[in-house]
């Protein structure tokens, strides 16, 4: 039987491949520019994380239960442990408060405000 390795087995899984993604191929760039740029004026990033067993792994740097994650290519809870410890801050945000949620899930028209997105409608 031939198990695919990139395929997710939990939610705990897909977010953190999401999270090693989009933290050493999009922010650690982005940081490295600003710091080239304003040198110890750059600001330090703030990572949002809405699942509380991604963000006690990744301050932990490793998790019994997701121990299988060391055989996924460009996954290490280690390393997200450092970046979240050195050059970005972790923060548990409750889900109601993840603003990526507008363009990843359906919402009913009550609850989005594009006040919080920095959008303001003209009327």
């Amino acid at each position: 039987m031939h198990v695919d390795k990139h395929v997710a087995r939990s939610t705990a899984d897909a977010e953190l491949n999401s999270l090693a993604e989009g933290l050493h191929e999009e922010l650690l760039p982005a940081v490295q520019l600003l710091t080239w740029l304003l040198g110890t004026n750059a600001p330090t990033p703030t990572v949002r994380e809405d699942n509380a067993a991604v963000v006690a792994a990744i301050r932990k740097g490793y998790s019994i239960k997701l121990r299988h994650l060391a055989r996924t290519p460009k996954l290490s809870l280690a390393s997200l442990h450092d970046a979240c410890t050195t050059w970005c801050t972790l923060i548990q945000t409750p889900t109601t408060e993840q603003l990526g949620d507008y363009f990843t899930k359906c919402l009913p028209a009550n609850k989005f405000d594009p006040g919080c997105l920095g959008l303001y409608l003209r009327t």
